[in-house]
């Protein structure tokens, strides 16, 4: 465009690059899937093959990758053929907006593992709803944590669950050999 926009797919491009196209559903057999806008892959069978989209904003050094790692990925050992969004700035922020809405699945995080081949049941794990609502096991979290179908483990026994009483100290209670609770006066976290 005469801006020094291009577009793919449209004659109106809004941005420095703009992709449009007009698909949907699945293709059947080898076909490429209409609905993939931009296809990167690296085909290097070295331990350290990585595609990576980095973005960056601003004159400083920080920025943020999302990549995937080959199954040959050696470098990070629990990287290898899987996902990463990472950042190299202060923090990485994942939000989800609307801010506020009456439908908890409007601006919530929702966490999902598993592959199924049709669009029954659902592989949602987790979800952080828009009020800051944690669920595991449940889409409806409850409370600030809320774990459904299954139980909280502690592997150290040393370790427990910190309460604080309404005096301000805080207590960590944990089990003795036989299943007694222990309740055990400690400093606050901070």
């Amino acid at each position: 465009s005469t801006d020094g926009n291009l577009g793919i797919g449209t004659p109106s491009p809004l941005s420095k690059l703009t992709i449009e196209t007009n698909a949907s559903g699945f293709t059947s057999g080898n076909e490429p899937d209409g609905r993939i806008i931009i296809d990167i892959k690296n085909t290097s069978p070295s331990s350290a093959s990585q595609a990576m989209l980095k973005i960056a904003a601003g004159n400083g050094s920080n920025f943020t990758l999302l990549s995937h790692s080959s199954p040959t990925y050696t470098i990070t050992p629990d990287s290898d053929n899987g996902q990463l969004w990472s950042t190299g700035a202060n923090g990485l922020i994942l939000r989800a907006s609307p801010k506020s809405n009456s439908d908890p699945d409007l601006g919530s995080i929702r966490f999902m593992t598993g592959w199924v081949n049709n669009s029954t049941g659902s592989l949602e794990r987790m979800k952080l709803d828009n009020v800051g609502n944690l669920g595991i096991g449940t889409s409806t979290p409850k409370a600030k944590v809320e774990v459904a179908n299954g139980d909280v483990y502690l592997n150290d026994a040393t370790k427990g669950i910190i309460l604080k009483s309404p005096n301000g100290n805080c207590w960590r209670v944990t089990v003795d050999n036989s299943g007694n609770l222990i309740r055990t006066q400690i400093t606050c976290p901070q």
